[in-house]
């Protein structure tokens, strides 16, 4: 007897365009075992779902958006915003209870959203950080926030962990492999908008010298993308600023090409072929480019002490070239010849097989 479709909801996080990015294989495999699909969510991360899978049912279910100051301690004013997120995550999972007995959802996929968990739903969490990073004033509270995430995640039937497990050969470091996971938890492999092979003929009408990937908030993603044009019209090669779901482009520029988005196979080719690819050092961005198998230089945003740590951790590791914000030299970079895609470090992660997936669809049957 064949068993019925169930109804899917997804929900990333919207700080920045990653954790949406990385939902879209998920979606995608969804799709193709012929379940419905619902997405959640709000601001620019929804924005990148629905435009990607713009046939597919939307609701609004807003969270806390994070403002990163634009100095270096930009964390002290995170912590100031840390009731309006705990206030944001209940009320998520007060809004997700109506959704999910409107909408009849079986299983709830929340990327990084706290709140949203339901017993009467499957609830999946997806986080690549177990164990939070923070500043050297805080690095007491480290374990004390580790041990409050665990009862978080408890909530959930399953938590899934984009990287691979070998703490050996990893992308998050002590972020997923410093302490015990829970019962509920288990590592699934890399999540990328690129595992999935594209056209090798798919070339560009311009090749481009320079890619840049901008994304996270306001207003470190503003202050970067001036910082970087600034230098791009000097060094005066191609170049192509990606700009992260964000529009009105910020000056012109005949040799500098600015686009809010761009298709997956389209993407694909521009950072396959550019000689320098730069970008933050969020994770899921960090994630794409292990699935292109190419390197980048990873630019840190100051304050932010998770990607602070994720940069070194990979240029240790020789995965990655490091730049902080204030020694970035575009001029100096290019007259050294640095091909991204020469790092023989980055590991093959090959195509997914998707076996947490059959193994949620059993799993819910079973206790859903």
């Amino acid at each position: 007897m064949k068993t019925r479709p169930l109804t899917i909801l997804v929900s990333p996080l919207d700080w920045g365009l990653g954790h949406a990015s990385r939902m879209i294989p998920l979606i995608g495999r969804f799709i193709q075992d012929g379940h419905t699909i619902i997405l959640a969510g709000s601001g620019r991360s929804s924005e990148l779902l629905r435009k990607t899978f713009s046939d597919l049912r939307f609701v609004s279910l807003p969270g806390h958006t994070a403002h990163m100051g634009s100095g270096k301690h930009s964390y002290f004013e995170l912590i100031l915003q840390v009731p309006a997120l705990m206030f944001s995550v209940f009320r998520e999972h007060r809004m997700l209870g109506k959704i999910v007995r409107d909408e009849a959802v079986d299983i709830v996929i929340s990327d990084n959203r706290y709140g949203l968990h339901c017993r009467k739903a499957y609830s999946v969490f997806i986080t690549h950080q177990i164990s939070p990073v923070l500043p050297a004033l805080f690095r007491w509270l480290e374990y004390p926030l580790y041990l409050l995430i665990r009862k978080r995640i408890k909530r959930f039937n399953q938590c899934w962990i984009p990287d691979f497990k070998n703490p050996e050969v990893n992308l998050s470091g002590n972020l997923s492999h410093r302490y015990d996971t829970l019962s509920n938890t288990r590592f699934i492999g890399i999540l990328s908008r690129f595992s999935q092979s594209g056209s090798a003929d798919e070339i560009p009408s311009v090749p481009y010298d320079v890619a840049v990937v901008l994304s996270g908030p306001e207003p470190q993603v503003s202050l970067f993308e001036k910082h970087l044009y600034n230098q791009l019209t000097k060094l005066g090669k191609p170049a192509i600023l990606i700009r992260g779901m964000r529009n009105n482009p910020i000056e012109t520029n005949d040799l500098i090409r600015q686009v809010s988005h761009l298709e997956v196979s389209a993407f694909r080719q521009v950072l396959k072929q550019a000689r320098i690819v730069i970008s933050r050092s969020g994770y899921s961005g960090i994630m794409d480019f292990v699935a292109l198998g190419i390197s980048a230089i990873l630019v840190p945003s100051p304050g932010q002490s998770e990607q602070e740590y994720l940069a070194g951790w990979l240029s240790e590791n020789g995965m990655f070239t490091v730049v902080l914000q204030d020694d970035l030299d575009l001029a100096r970079l290019y007259e050294t010849s640095f091909l991204p895609a020469t790092s023989k470090k980055i590991p093959v992660p090959g195509k997914p097989d998707f076996q947490f997936v059959e193994d949620l669809y059993r799993e819910y049957r079973q206790n859903g």
